[in-house]
């Protein structure tokens, strides 16, 4: 069954451009994991330091192996370095 993970956060103040700038790093290596049928890094239009990523993995092997992937391993705690606040991870299923 396909598993949906939405993320949203808030950048530290001035930090913007560094988490922009990883995100889309991440994002990149991530659609290259087996299991990765979407990932998507967005900011939101009325504030630039709100960004979330939508993401779409084949099922729930596919989102624990990301999660334990060489690159989340590693970009996870530079990622939570730029925010203000912990980030808001949901994982989501079919209706």
């Amino acid at each position: 069954m396909p598993v949906h993970v939405l993320v949203r956060a808030r950048a530290l103040p001035g930090q913007g451009d560094a988490l922009h700038a990883l995100l889309r790093e991440h994002a990149a290596a991530s659609r290259g994991e087996p299991g990765c049928l979407a990932y998507t890094a967005l900011r939101a239009s009325d504030d630039p330091l709100i960004v979330a990523t939508v993401e779409l993995w084949a099922d729930q092997a596919a989102f624990a192996a990301h999660m334990q992937s060489a690159h989340t391993q590693i970009n996870l705690p530079r990622l939570v370095a730029l925010l203000d606040g912990a980030p808001d991870l949901r994982v989501f299923e079919p209706l």
